[in-house]
């Protein structure tokens, strides 16, 4: 019986900026000698060898989101296995964050130089926003915002800054 299946990447797994021109994927095949042909968002065509396939996609030009793939093979008749299907997600945007709130220069004083407020807007919801420099703190991105309240104590007089 002819079967086939993919094994690496798992389902779901992130095509990102880095792996994007050339993700591998790989699985089991029964005909050997008989291509696997990778079609949808990237395509490719291999050959069955010793029971498995191994292919480089490359997904550079496909949109950002949800891409997937469909994976074929057939023995000489013609007679075709269960196509396989996987899907991914595409991300290969930077990342983006800024600081809002409060604007350059602000006066830190006596009243809030322990819990000094600051703000800004993200791109990556539920990724850590690291704040470096004078002062720090984690925060995490939510809806697209993140805020921390920094202590300066330790800073010393003057201008301060903060990444």
């Amino acid at each position: 019986a002819l079967t086939l299946a993919i094994s690496n990447p798992a389902a779901g797994t992130t095509v990102n900026s880095a792996n994007m021109g050339a993700f591998t994927g790989d699985g089991t095949c029964s005909e050997n000698t008989r291509n696997v042909v990778i079609s949808g968002d990237a395509s490719a065509t291999v050959v069955c060898t010793a029971g498995s396939w191994t292919a480089n996609l490359d997904f550079s030009a496909a949109s950002d989101g949800t891409i997937s793939i469909a994976v074929n093979h057939s023995d000489t008749a013609g007679n075709a296995a269960t196509t396989q299907n996987r899907s991914f997600v595409k991300d290969s945007g930077l990342p983006t964050v800024d600081i809002d709130n409060p604007a350059a220069l602000a006066a830190i004083h006596s009243g809030n130089v322990s819990s000094f407020a600051v703000n800004g807007s993200c791109s990556e919801n539920t990724r850590n926003v690291v704040i470096s420099g004078d002062a720090s703190a984690t925060a995490v991105c939510t809806a697209g915002a993140w805020s921390a309240n920094l202590n300066f104590t330790a800073a010393a007089q003057g201008t301060v800054t903060i990444n």
